[in-house]
């Protein structure tokens, strides 16, 4: 009986040690992946958005798809981003008059992304201000009228363990943002993070399967995290 549960400890130790090493290995994927393409907006001074589907794990990396690293930088940022993502005919990407690259999957439903905010604000104390970008995520989640829309529609949003920085104002000489807008859509909000935050914001839309409810998850990925 011993050796028998000594082999069968031995299997799922085995089986952990392997499946941790896989996880490992995906996620080292995705941030070369990641990376790469904040790279390449980096160099060009831009930032971008990206609405893709997936499983929408928490604590992981989005599935951003795979894509081809330029062999050399081109001057038409667009058409570098578009050659990047020649393999995946299903990535749509644009660039809109403020620069800004869109990067869209086809087929991903963007309904939570056009949610209209009657007045959000980046803090509630005198001074205040959204110091980490993902901080921003919190408060857009548990705004009035996404949480309304988000119970309407059943859709889960994954936690955000992976908020990074700090809530309060550690001090005022540091990048944050403040104030508030007015009848403004999640992605205007979004984008206006990006100001002071440039890198990407991407919405992961995981359609509901296997008897689970449909999840989102939305998320910052930053130059100065994953940049140069």
């Amino acid at each position: 009986m011993k050796v028998r549960s000594f082999a069968i400890i031995f299997r799922l130790t085995a089986f952990v040690v392997l499946t941790c090493a896989s996880l490992l290995a995906q996620d080292s994927k995705r941030v070369g992946i990641i990376r790469g393409l904040l790279q390449v907006l980096n160099k060009a001074s831009v930032s971008g958005s990206m609405e893709i589907r997936g499983q929408c794990e928490s604590g992981n990396f989005p599935e951003i798809p795979n894509i081809i690293q330029p062999e050399s930088s081109e001057e038409n940022i667009l058409r570098t981003v578009r050659n990047m993502f020649a393999d995946d005919p299903a990535m749509q990407i644009m660039q809109d008059e403020g620069g800004t690259i869109r990067m869209k999957e086809l087929g991903v439903s963007d309904d939570i992304l056009r949610v209209k905010v009657r007045n959000f604000k980046f803090a509630d104390v005198p001074n205040g201000g959204v110091y980490a970008p993902d901080t921003a995520v919190l408060r857009v989640m548990v705004s009035p009228e996404v949480a309304r829309f988000r119970a309407s529609r059943k859709i889960e949003w994954v936690a955000a363990f992976y908020l990074t920085g700090t809530l309060g104002p550690p001090s005022p000489e540091l990048p944050h943002v403040s104030g508030s807008m007015q009848n403004v859509t999640v992605s205007e909000i979004l984008d206006r993070v990006l100001k002071t935050f440039p890198g990407i914001w991407v919405y992961e839309n995981c359609p509901a399967h296997d008897h689970k409810k449909r999840t989102v998850d939305l998320r910052f990925l930053t130059f100065k995290e994953h940049g140069e």
